[in-house]
């Protein structure tokens, strides 16, 4: 319960196959990808659509990345799903997961409004030259979708050219992303607005297989090649306390404010991943965090969002759609195993009012550094993307006068539900 190494051209000799039946034999030769060629050409086409789990359509190529018993999805609000389509970094690796094609906001056509929109790419077949002429040779390549690059202000922006043949680990060990601090305005908690541009950067990968004559059918706008659904993830985790102390009968008490302490003031767009990483191949859930030792903050104290929140899937366990007060933190992800032995991790200060004796008091609940997965065995804790960290607050412990009063709480972890970039399966 509670869901982006520089290797010069002079490098290329040392990018490593991960296809070995390929040794590299054929390298690809891209034109220039400012003015490509106009003979030759062919179209890709794209639709994106702002939907949540439940409004999916059944055509999609694969059922959708999740991990299936250990966590069920919540949805996720309009803000928290949004996609500037005009902010997007888009990279065509070819079968061997290196880029050989980079493309800005000047290199693609939208359409569209209200949360659906397509999107056409242009690309020279000459960047797929390396799969053979043959119509029935099957042309191998992925697509790489960073969206929302900008929707923090200060953040690295777009993979440009002088990551051409890097492979997408390669980009991943880069670690360029965004800074964070947890605030905006007069000290208020960050959140996502799509209204003034603050959104949540996102990324996601699909591999894809078609054969050449398809391609070359796809010789005009209008015939462009549709593909397979390519599903992206926040490169952000989301830290929800929820208020159940009157629902658990303990009415004397409640809760009037919460900040957290220790974040990290940097985040990635891409997971860190490796050369067996099935998240290089198709986006799929992220268990661990991606992050650098220099990020940890451990004493700003980030304030939190007062939300109403809905228990639609009775994650707090007091009924189904029973409504609560909550407070919300946006944080990048954190690594327990980045950080000095003896840190202290994530710790959220929780004030609660005590209405018989008119005090405040705060209690201090510290993220657990491991918990149990599915399997029973023992993990560590981190913040990874996409996934919501809820604290359920449900009594004030006070049995013994002679010892301090404790809190009650539940903590579970859920990924948050994937927004879909919906490519419609192929013609």
């Amino acid at each position: 319960m509670v869901v982006a190494v520089v290797v010069a051209a002079a490098g290329m000799a040392a990018v490593s196959c991960i296809d070995d039946a390929d040794l590299c034999a054929d390298e690809p030769q891209p034109v220039s990808p400012v003015e490509p060629a106009r003979s030759g050409d062919m179209w890709l086409s794209v639709d994106f659509r702002n939907m949540e789990v439940s409004g999916r359509g059944v055509s999609s190529r694969a059922s959708e990345p999740d991990d299936g018993d250990k966590h069920p999805e919540e949805d996720a609000i309009e803000d928290e799903n949004y996609v500037d389509t005009s902010d997007l970094n888009i990279m065509l690796l070819d079968r061997n997961q290196r880029v050989i094609r980079t493309f800005g906001n000047g290199d693609y056509e939208v359409s569209g409004a209200n949360g659906v929109y397509n999107l056409t790419l242009k690309v020279h077949t000459d960047y797929f030259a390396y799969a053979g002429k043959d119509p029935t040779d099957m042309v191998d390549f992925s697509l790489l979708f960073i969206a929302n690059l900008n929707g923090i202000s200060g953040a690295d922006g777009a993979f440009g050219e002088n990551y051409l043949f890097n492979t997408i680990q390669e980009l991943s060990q880069s670690y360029r992303g965004f800074p964070y601090t947890g605030l905006m305005g007069d000290n208020s908690p960050w959140k996502p607005s799509h209204e003034t541009n603050r959104l949540i950067p996102m990324a996601g990968v699909a591999a894809m297989s078609v054969k050449r004559s398809e391609l070359n059918d796809a010789s005009t706008k209008d015939k462009a090649l549709n593909l397979p659904d390519i599903y992206i993830q926040r490169s952000m985790a989301k830290v929800r306390l929820v208020d159940a102390l009157a629902k658990n009968g303990d009415n004397k008490h409640k809760i009037e404010k919460v900040t957290l302490t220790g974040f990290n003031s940097w985040g990635a767009y891409l997971p860190l991943l490796t050369d067996v990483s099935p998240w290089a191949k198709e986006t799929s859930v992220v268990e661990y965090g991606t992050a650098l030792k220099e990020w940890w903050n451990a004493t700003i104290e980030l304030p939190s969002a007062p939300v109403p929140y809905t228990d639609e899937q009775d994650y707090v366990g007091f009924g189904a759609d029973m409504k609560y007060d909550a407070y919300n933190v946006y944080v990048p992800e954190f690594d327990w195993d980045v950080l000095d032995t003896g840190a202290q991790g994530p710790t959220l200060h929780i004030e609660v009012f005590d209405k018989d004796k008119h005090t405040t008091r705060t209690y201090d609940y510290k993220f657990p550094a491991e918990r149990q997965d599915a399997d029973g065995k023992t993990v560590d804790a981190d913040f990874a993307r996409n996934h919501i960290y809820q604290v359920v607050v449900t009594g004030v412990k006070e049995e013994d006068p002679t010892q301090p009063a404790t809190i009650q709480v539940k903590y579970a972890v859920c990924p948050w539900s994937m927004h879909t970039t919906v490519i419609p399966p192929f013609n």
